[in-house]
């Protein structure tokens, strides 16, 4: 169905292109013309619209992306040697042996023998005892001076005697055993006891 189209005169005037340029009427027919053909354009827009004419543009296609697939590597293996293991031997505890502490036997003191008394008998000079003897009438030995340096204990031992021999008769002199001066006198025969006594130790 054609549609119905008022303002198209070509088709009731199809003398129009033929009177272009010319004058009728006292008006130019080439203004006349262009319009005529301009509308007859726009026409053929609408019945184009119309119909329902498509016009389809043609584009590029679109380019399809190019995919490339990289394997990937394969790990990489390392091997790693196991230390074998270390063997430490302990050392080996040795005892220790404990000395034992030898308890001495207690000390046995041995009975002194018996003190026989006898007659003083000089022995000779020794150190700390070389003072003079006086004898008396038996030709023992009876008196005895301190010379100096002297000492009562190695009297004693010069003359085989006691230093309690020598005290009991001697008091003043050898009130103190340890403190005895040139020139004291000392006598040797001295004894509180009759000669050839034993005094007993036990």
């Amino acid at each position: 169905m054609t549609p119905h189209l008022p303002f198209v005169r070509r088709a009731r005037y199809p003398f129009l292109p033929a009177l272009a340029g010319r004058t009728v009427g006292g008006r130019r027919v080439v203004a006349r013309s262009l319009a005529s053909a301009s509308v007859a354009a726009s026409c053929v827009v609408m019945l184009s619209g119309c119909l329902g004419t498509t016009t389809t543009s043609l584009e590029s296609p679109t380019p399809v992306p190019t995919v490339t697939i990289t394997a990937a590597p394969a790990p990489a293996v390392t091997v790693t040697a196991v230390p074998e293991p270390t063997v430490v031997e302990l050392p080996v505890e040795v005892p220790v042996e404990v000395p034992v502490e030898t308890v001495p036997d207690p000390e046995v003191i041995p009975e002194e023998a018996d003190i026989v008394l006898t007659t003083p008998v000089d022995n000779g000079v020794v150190a700390h005892a070389a003072g003079t003897v006086e004898p008396d009438a038996s030709g023992n030995p009876y008196r005895y001076t301190v010379a100096a340096g002297d000492i009562a204990v190695e009297i004693c031992t010069r003359f085989a005697r006691y230093i309690w021999q020598l005290a009991d008769k001697n008091g003043a002199t050898l009130a103190n055993p340890y403190l005895i001066h040139e020139g004291d006198t000392i006598l040797l025969t001295a004894n509180p006891l009759p000669e050839g006594y034993v005094i007993p130790t036990r």
